[in-house]
């Protein structure tokens, strides 16, 4: 099987900052209060990492492997910030792929104007193939 690097940019916005405080529970003062992150040396509120995670989601939801897939674990390291209302770009390719285990490895970076922000691995199985392509 044949799968395709995933790639697309991505605004966070204040709005999604609030939805992720309110879905999560996280009200770090980092993320929320621009005098504390400025006081701290940072530009700004500083996105959260759950945010980015998210993305990747979206990546292996759709794409690596797909919606006939599921996570078996991710892991992240991040470089430095994304900050509210910048361009970011997720960037993910996929690896070593067992047709015997259908064991998907994918590795991605998350980047602004070339500088990397965070990047990882994933590992998904591919819980059925999917149906053949009508059109060849």
């Amino acid at each position: 099987m044949k799968f395709q690097p995933c790639s697309f940019e991505f605004i966070v916005t204040a709005a999604d900052m609030e939805k992720f405080v309110e879905l999560s529970g996280d009200d770090s003062l980092i993320h929320t209060s621009p005098d504390f992150a400025v006081a701290h040396g940072f530009e700004g509120v500083v996105v959260y990492g759950g945010i980015l995670l998210a993305k990747l989601s979206r990546c292996l939801g759709r794409h690596l492997p797909g919606p006939r897939g599921i996570s078996l674990g991710w892991s992240i390291r991040y470089h430095a910030p994304l900050y509210v209302g910048e361009t970011a770009i997720f960037e993910a390719v996929p690896g070593d792929y067992s047709e015997s285990t259908r064991l998907l490895a994918v590795t991605f970076t998350i980047s602004r104007e070339g500088k990397k922000l965070a990047a990882g691995k994933a590992e998904s199985i591919l819980l059925e193939e999917p149906p053949p392509d009508p059109t060849g």
